[in-house]
């Protein structure tokens, strides 16, 4: 029965080095660059162009330590799939300056810079959690064998052999590639036919993943229904569960969105001061490509039992395309995969996405209220938002540069750029509260190596 192939195109990329180009006019009083207290933890080369991950989440944090996961050159000549996916582990040293160890997680890397990007999370008891190399594949993932420990992993995904990881780098959809598709998932997480993992934590340290799975992997490509998967570990019985709806014609099968005929894209976790979850995506008509529609909005204060649209209304799970409520554009208006949510601490919610043609655009919304405000430009078309709990919000954008203004200022009050650099593009950034504090991890611009650097707020 053949089932593959599926999309090769980039559904997510093809955008965003343009977009801090266009900006310099967004920033309405933005004098010379004052350096903010930015330090620089580490650089280390990537592949190129495997490694491009606009959708991953290669950064974390345990008492004290960076963690970082990256797609590293292959240590003999390239095949296509023989990339290294490379876990990181930096302690700051008596001197001020940080030590790395390093541990290869996947030898077999398949060079794909839009799809098998790795992602990074710890949970609340400290074990270090690693997805990577999936671009519609059942879960490649591992868990550290001790805590804050990268010296071994326990692999909890399900196994592919080395043919069927060149077979999938070919395009090759043999028989028992197939087989190991077509079931509805054997991992630890939930699901199969697995893209866009990303980790992230509540304020209590509890660590959700969300990706795009298929809800029927065994049907034919149009009909498989790609929906959005969020799932929540729980650390005592070390398990995943996943959050969302019963999937009516698929047994067994939690989707937080889905429906047929649609593909669900890229959903984004924040979690506000009182730990309330706010969560985006975006949806595209028929399967998967670059250009989506009705980028939706929903918050839970139940970690995930029920969901509410931004006035309130309730959301029945899974949620469709239909019953989405947007926070920007209507209809069929067109942006790209990616959003970026945050909220300040009084409880202003920032939305940003990229429309069609144009550059990084974000909206907000006031505590209480229903309506979102105008879309307006990002400053640099920064593709990052994201509040401190002290009350300014930061903005994120290529080179890298840093801004920042307090986070519930007038809608066009002017961003303070306060670090600006060049040549490091697709900013991803995670909070450091006991620090005060973000990492940022950035790409070079050819990809060809990665940075990490700490912001500090104070």
């Amino acid at each position: 029965m053949p089932i593959l192939p599926i999309e090769r195109g980039c559904p997510v990329g093809r955008r965003l080095v343009a977009a801090g180009l266009l900006l310099l006019a967004s920033l309405t009083a933005a004098a010379a660059a004052q350096q903010a207290p930015v330090e620089e933890l580490l650089t280390i080369p990537t592949a190129k162009p495997g490694e491009l991950n606009l959708f991953g989440s290669p950064v974390a944090w345990y008492r004290g330590a960076v963690y970082t996961i990256n797609i590293e050159p292959a240590e003999d000549k390239p095949t296509g799939a023989n990339l290294r996916t490379v876990v990181r582990k930096g302690l700051r040293q008596s001197d001020g300056a940080w030590r790395w160890t390093a541990t290869v997680v996947e030898p077999r890397t398949i060079d794909d810079p839009y799809h098998t990007a790795p992602s990074i999370g710890i949970d609340k008891s400290g074990y270090v959690h690693v997805v990577y190399n999936m671009h519609n594949m059942p879960w490649q993932y591992a868990v550290s064998e001790q805590p804050g420990d990268i010296s071994r992993f326990t692999f909890k995904g399900t196994r592919l052999s080395d043919a069927q990881i060149a077979d999938l780098a070919a395009d090759r959809f043999t028989a028992e590639v197939v087989r190991a598709m077509s079931d509805v998932g054997t991992a630890a997480i939930p699901g199969n036919q697995i893209t866009y993992p990303a980790f992230f934590h509540d304020r209590h340290g509890e660590l959700y993943v969300t990706y795009r799975f298929a809800i029927k992997p065994a049907a034919a490509p149009a009909d498989r229904a790609f929906g959005c998967g969020i799932a929540r570990y729980d650390v005592e019985r070390q398990t995943w569960t996943a959050i969302g709806g019963g999937v009516a014609d698929a047994p067994g099968v939690t989707a937080f969105c889905v429906k047929a005929g649609w593909t669900a894209y890229l959903p984004r976790l924040w979690f506000d001061k009182g730990n309330g979850m706010h969560v985006t995506w975006t949806w595209r008509r028929g399967q998967a490509g670059a250009e989506m529609t009705r980028p939706g909005y929903a918050f839970s204060a139940d970690a995930g039992k029920t969901f509410q649209a931004a006035d309130g209304t309730a959301y029945r799970l899974p949620i469709t395309p239909e019953t989405t409520k947007a926070f920007m554009g209507a209809g069929e208006d067109g942006f790209f995969a990616m959003t970026s949510l945050t909220t300040s601490p009084k409880g202003r919610i920032y939305a940003g996405v990229q429309p069609l043609g144009s550059a990084w655009s974000m909206t907000m919304r006031e505590p209480g209220q229903a309506l979102w405000s105008p879309p307006q430009i990002a400053p640099y078309g920064a593709q990052a938002l994201m509040a401190d709990d002290s009350g300014t919000v930061w903005a994120f954008a290529s080179g890298p540069r840093i801004l920042n203004r307090p986070a519930d200022a007038a809608a066009d009050a002017p961003w303070r750029l306060v670090y600006s650099s060049s040549g490091y593009n697709f900013p991803k950034v995670l909070m450091v509260p006991e620090e005060k504090a973000f990492l940022l991890h950035v790409l070079a611009d050819d990809t060809s190596s990665a940075r990490i650097l700490m912001v500090h707020w104070q």
